[in-house]
């Protein structure tokens, strides 16, 4: 039971950073979880506006979020489990808005560093992502939270996620 608890806390917020850092090549080989349950990601050569095959970005979900997460959540959406994710997730977001100056900063002086991840379109990108200003802000705690609960929806058995998954496979022999 503790060890599905560290899962869905820990899965929770790893779908909020991969969301806010775009982190990709999220295949199962980077990709960890010890014995406790706690999942890490451990790979970050692809993150923001950069992704592996010469930035094709084929991995159209924010975060992985496989069926095989999904059965340790309980199978469904619905599941109580499942639930549980979703708020933390979408909790963890909420949170990290608050402190999108401070990134949007952070990730400004990165700009001129010459990591390709670094492109001037990167600051545009995360700002969309955190929705607090522009365009594309959301108004209140309330729709942050539904966009968040959207960006999960997406990712919930994506079929790209799958596809880069076997792929992975065929080319690394990396299981999925």
């Amino acid at each position: 039971m503790q060890a599905r608890l560290n899962f869905i806390k820990s899965l929770a917020a790893y779908s909020v950073v991969s969301y806010i850092l775009q982190i990709k090549d999220r295949h199962n080989g980077n990709i960890l979880v010890d014995d406790q349950g706690h999942m890490v990601h451990i790979d970050f050569g692809f993150i923001f506006d950069w992704s592996p095959g010469k930035d094709m970005r084929f991995e159209s979900a924010n975060f992985k979020l496989t069926k095989e997460f999904i059965k340790i959540l309980g199978g469904s959406a619905q599941a109580e489990p499942y639930q549980l994710y979703m708020q933390k997730t979408i909790q963890g977001y909420l949170a990290v808005r608050e402190h999108h100056r401070e990134f949007m900063n952070l990730v400004e002086l990165m700009i001129y560093s010459g990591f390709p991840c670094f492109k001037p379109i990167a600051l545009q990108t995360l700002q969309q992502r955190f929705k607090k200003e522009g365009p594309y802000a959301c108004q209140n705690q309330f729709e942050a939270a539904l966009h968040m609960k959207s960006v999960i929806e997406d990712a919930h058995d994506k079929w790209t996620t799958t596809v880069y998954d076997m792929i992975q496979y065929k080319q690394n022999k990396i299981a999925y």
